[in-house]
């Protein structure tokens, strides 16, 4: 079986060679070969699953059908689908967070999931040096609270 593989790449390799034979297969492969947009995501949800991302582009489609052909039923269609989506989109995170929750058995882990679910670390900034009446500056957070705290 291996054999038969490697016999064939060689011979499209061989075929493919050739600048001739390439620019004539990239003409055919535009002209016949259909182009479809796919839209990459860096990084999903971690909640969403395959079925929520199927469902989602048939939501999609649905949405462009009853807009462009203005009907009704379509438009029926997309809303039902679009609530269901939107159910199990909501469960499908309440299950995620519920889970991520039930694995923590310490505090500092429970710190630590709030830390990340919330992108604390992302949107925290700390607060700088605060400058007394006196002119000194308060760089303990408790004194630096306290000073807020009476403003």
């Amino acid at each position: 079986m291996q054999l038969v593989g490697s016999c064939i790449n060689r011979k499209i390799k061989r075929y493919m060679n050739n600048n001739c034979n390439i620019k004539i297969f990239l003409q055919i492969a535009n002209e016949y070969a259909s182009m479809k947009q796919v839209k990459v995501r860096s990084q999903s949800l971690p909640w969403t699953t395959n079925d929520i991302r199927r469902k989602r582009n048939r939501r999609f489609k649905l949405y462009n059908e009853a807009v462009n052909m203005n009907d009704n039923e379509k438009r029926r269609e997309y809303k039902f689908l679009r609530n269901k989506i939107t159910a199990a989109a909501r469960r499908a995170k309440a299950d995620f967070f519920r889970s991520k929750v039930n694995e923590v058995k310490a505090a500092n882990a429970y710190w630590r999931l709030v830390k990340d679910t919330t992108n604390l670390s992302k949107s925290h900034k700390p607060i700088g040096p605060r400058k007394r009446e006196d002119g000194s500056l308060a760089v303990c957070d408790v004194k630096k609270a306290n000073m807020i705290k009476t403003v």
